[in-house]
């Protein structure tokens, strides 16, 4: 189920990126249906829907065992929580990678949930498509507007301090932080990458870092 999420989450970026119109592609596409201005990359996103989507399945298999997994799912430009409690966080460090961020939070209901005009039908995905970097919509990177953010990162090469951070003192919390290839390159990201040398597990939480190549 959750790969079948991943593989939905993935059309629903392109969809976003390249279209403005005809996103369930229910006549062939032309030209009118492409944006005028794409923003946003698409290579970053399948290994983003990946990661996000395995992350609730881990959330998933420790809930039917009774556990109240605490995980942040990380994304470089953002953080986002799962939960009100701070259980999983998330860093983001791919730069636009907001389209499959987006998708996600859209496939699970949290979209539509905060903005009703983005329903879980084929009207309200019309809608939510065409939003992507459009006036009045979603930007290019996550923001304050995103269901579940709790920052908008500037410059890339701050997710892994970003997660790191976030666990300390923070004993029950684990930190899922993509670590996009260009940000790898950054001296921010270099330095992070010593950060366990201060984790001490019986008083802070864990960080998963995900290097993602593309």
């Amino acid at each position: 189920m959750y790969a079948y999420g991943a593989v939905r989450a993935n059309h629903f970026s392109v969809a976003q990126i390249f279209l403005k119109s005809n996103a369930l592609q229910t006549r062939p596409l032309s030209k009118d249906d492409v944006k005028t201005r794409l923003l946003g990359h698409f290579g970053t996103c399948p290994g983003l829907n990946l990661v996000y989507a395995h992350t609730l399945a881990l959330i998933s298999r420790e809930e039917e065992k009774g556990n109240d997994l605490k995980a942040i799912y990380v994304t470089g430009k953002l953080p986002q929580t799962s939960d009100a409690d701070d259980c999983l966080r998330g860093v983001v460090g791919p730069g636009h990678g907001a389209p499959a961020i987006l998708s996600c939070l859209y496939l699970e209901g949290s979209i539509s949930h905060f903005y009703p005009q983005y329903s879980l039908d084929s009207s309200g995905f019309e809608k939510f498509v065409r939003s992507f970097s459009w006036p009045g919509g979603f930007p290019s990177h996550v923001n304050s507007q995103t269901p579940g953010a709790i920052h908008e990162g500037g410059e890339l090469g701050y997710a892994l301090a970003v997660a790191y951070g976030s666990v300390m003192d923070n004993p029950d919390l684990i930190a899922v932080c993509v670590v996009g290839d260009g940000e790898s390159e950054t001296g921010p990201t270099a330095t992070a990458w010593h950060a366990h040398k201060y984790i001490n597990p019986a008083e802070s939480g864990a960080v998963l870092p995900i290097l993602h190549l593309k």
